[in-house]
């Protein structure tokens, strides 16, 4: 059984643990901090999985959006937001290429969202577009 999308999943999740930050994993129990500290939140929203190579047996192509969502408490300010949205970018640079049981998964871009609020939290939201080329399906 094939298992490109756990294996992208991962690489992108060894990559942001790797930032030493708290992370509310996917499907995870998690309890937000009461103490103002930020923390981020990932999706990995999954796209076009098209074929790169001519053949039966030719390649796959991936893309897709990492989300990482940098969250904090409404009313203390935008510059710690700001600053961990920066090392986030950072960390996921244009060109870098993570690996997880062979599959390499390429950042394409990133890109930083608006911040939105409500009467409880700050977010903003970080988008890291990815590419990866995996056996054929």
């Amino acid at each position: 059984m094939a298992t490109h999308y756990s294996d992208i999943s991962a690489a992108l999740d060894g990559r942001l643990d790797a930032l030493g930050e708290l992370v509310a994993w996917e499907n995870r129990h998690f309890e937000a901090p009461t103490d103002d500290t930020l923390f981020l939140r990932q999706t990995n929203l999954a796209g076009d999985t098209v074929q790169a190579e001519l053949g039966t047996n030719g390649q796959d192509f991936s893309i897709g959006i990492y989300q990482v969502d940098i969250i904090g408490t409404f009313g203390k300010g935008k510059a710690p937001l700001y600053a961990l949205s920066d090392a986030v970018c950072d960390h996921f640079a244009r060109g870098q290429v993570m690996t997880y049981n062979g599959i390499k998964v390429r950042v394409r871009g990133n890109k930083r969202g608006a911040m939105i609020t409500d009467e409880q939290q700050a977010m903003i939201p970080v988008e890291i577009f990815y590419e990866a080329y995996t056996a054929a399906r």
